[in-house]
This record gives C-alpha cells, sequence and structure tokens, in this order.
C-alpha cells in the first residue's frame, strides 16, 4: 500500500515545515523532501515502520530535516505540533491500517481539535481518505462525519477555504487553506 498523497498536490501547498501522521513507509516524506520542505515531522505508531523509516532517512534525520516519532498521535500530536512555530502543511492521514492499533481507530477528531488550540491559525491542511468517511463498513471510517470534520478545521480557522484533491479516487482528500 503507498501514499495517496501526490507531487502534483503536495506541490500546490507547499510551507517551509510539512507535518505528517502516519508514516507508513515514508512515501511522503519522499515527496515532502524532493518539494524542498525544510523540517519534516512524521508520526508513525508502528515500531517495525519507525525502524524502517528511521533507517531509510538516517542522514536526512542526521541533518536535522527529518524527525520520525513514534506513538499515537492521540497521545502525541499535541507535544509534537508544539515544535511548530511557523506556517505548515499538515497531512492527515492516521489510522489503523491493520496492524497496531491506537486508542482509536481513527485520531483525526483529536488531531484536529489539538490544532484548534495551536497558535498559528494558517496552517494548511491536507485530510486524506475522504471516501471512507461515514462508510458503513469501513474498518475505521465509518464513524466519522465528514461535516463535522469540515467544521472543526473552520473552528480553527473561519477563514479556511475547503477542497477536494484527487488520492487514490477523486476529490479523496480534504483540504483547508486560507
Amino acid at each position: 500500500m503507498s501514499t495517496t498523497l501526490s507531487k502534483n498536490v503536495l506541490s500546490k501547498y507547499k510551507n517551509d515545515i510539512f507535518v505528517e501522521t502516519g508514516t507508513l513507509w515514508g512515501e511522503a516524506i519522499d515527496l515532502a523532501l524532493e518539494l524542498g520542505f525544510k523540517k519534516i515531522y512524521s508520526m508513525e505508531i508502528d515500531p517495525e515502520k519507525v525502524k524502517f523509516n528511521k533507517d531509510k532517512f538516517k542522514k536526512e534525520i542526521e541533518e536535522g530535516i527529518v524527525e520520525i516519532i513514534e506513538g499515537d498521535t492521540f497521545k502525541i500530536f499535541k507535544d509534537v505540533i508544539s515544535k511548530v512555530d511557523a506556517q505548515a502543511t499538515f497531512w492527515l492521514d492516521a489510522h489503523w491500517d491493520g496492524d497496531v492499533l491506537g486508542e482509536y481507530k481513527c485520531p483525526l477528531p483529536f488531531e484536529l481539535e489539538a490544532l484548534l488550540s495551536h497558535p498559528i491559525k494558517t496552517h494548511t491542511l491536507l485530510v486524506d481518505d475522504r471516501r471512507l468517511f461515514g462508510q458503513i463498513g469501513s474498518n475505521w471510517g465509518e464513524d466519522l462525519d465528514e461535516n463535522l470534520l469540515i467544521e472543526a478545521m473552520t473552528d480553527i480557522n473561519p477563514d479556511y477555504q475547503i477542497s477536494f484533491e484527487d488520492g487514490c479516487v477523486p476529490k479523496d482528500i480534504i483540504v483547508a487553506e486560507v
């Protein structure tokens, strides 16, 4: 399984800082590096994937460009984003993928709640897997309500413009930007 974030999409929403939930195999980090993001924070709950990515991005970690943080974003997201001191691009894609399960199958509502208390209100938010929100039988998305998620984004910043980008299906990524 690979990321649904494309170079074309990410290049439209570039800031100096890239923050990702759900590292998986590091494809989004590869894109962020290719596009010249200056600082990259990526959170992953699965220790095997963390080790894989720490090996894969050893040079960039040593250079201080990439930080890979192990843990459940429900528990670590607020601490990680406290390091973010400028407008960032957030790729919010943490959810249960059949392996390690965090406290919630999808911590997205809690990540948005943490962003509500962050001092910077102009971050660019990219939320993946829109197709699964509210879908009965989805492994982790059936309890999510797209309208409530968008409302949570506009609570962060009422000036956010909401649009959609193509992911693994058309219009699968929700974008909130000013």
